[in-house]
Order: structure tokens, then sequence, then C-alpha cells
């Protein structure tokens, strides 16, 4: 069993850390493969007024933080407007950062780039 959750969008640093140090005693209580997930951009909402996340940079910092203190594995997830991001070096990098991605509407590019790493 695989156990892959944390906030729907990322809000803040102090909600990582609180729902990360819950997964982390999750994981060694039961030991089970965890992994942290949260989305730097929630562009998937049904009102243009909600509030969608940090942003791509500020977004992979905090995960690339909570990454670091915690020793999780990280995932997130891609929408379409990302979807430049995929053709470059950068995106590669990411995943490998990442471990693996959820790419909305255009997985299958990522997908074969992801299974050379």
């Amino acid at each position: 069993m695989k156990i892959i959750a944390g906030p729907c969008v990322i809000e803040n640093i102090e909600l990582l850390r609180e729902v990360a140090q819950e997964l982390v005693r999750i994981r060694d209580t039961y030991r089970v493969e965890t992994y942290f997930k949260a989305s730097f951009d929630k562009a998937n909402r049904t009102s243009l007024s909600s509030f969608r996340g940090p942003g791509i940079e500020q977004g992979i910092a905090m995960l690339e933080s909570i990454r670091q203190e915690f020793g999780l594995p990280i995932t997130t997830d891609f929408h379409s407007h990302l979807s430049k991001l995929l053709n470059t070096d950068s995106a590669l990098i990411l995943c490998k950062f990442l471990r693996f991605c959820v790419v909305k509407q255009i997985c299958s590019l990522l997908l074969v780039k992801q299974e050379r790493l």
C-alpha cells in the first residue's frame, strides 16, 4: 500500500509542516510508503476568484523545504497552461525532484520523458 496525501493547494508553510508531520507519524507507525502531495497552482477552480496557490516558484521552494525537513517524497500536479515547461530540461529536473508528477491533459509527453530518468 502507498499513501499519497497532503493539502489540496499550498496555502502556507505552517499548514504544509503540520500535514507533513502527521504523514511522517503515519509512515513510521504503519511502515507504509508515504508521499506528500500539494498543488502550487490549482487551475481547475470553479470560481475565478478562488485562491489558486502561491505559483510555481514559491510553491516548489515550499515543497522542497518539506522534502528536506521531513524526508518525504514529494509530488504535485501540472495543468495544461504549463505545457511549455514540459518541453524543457527543467521539467525533467523538476520531475526527478518530485519523483513523479500528475499531469493534467498532457500526460503522455511527460510520462515518455520520465521513463528515461
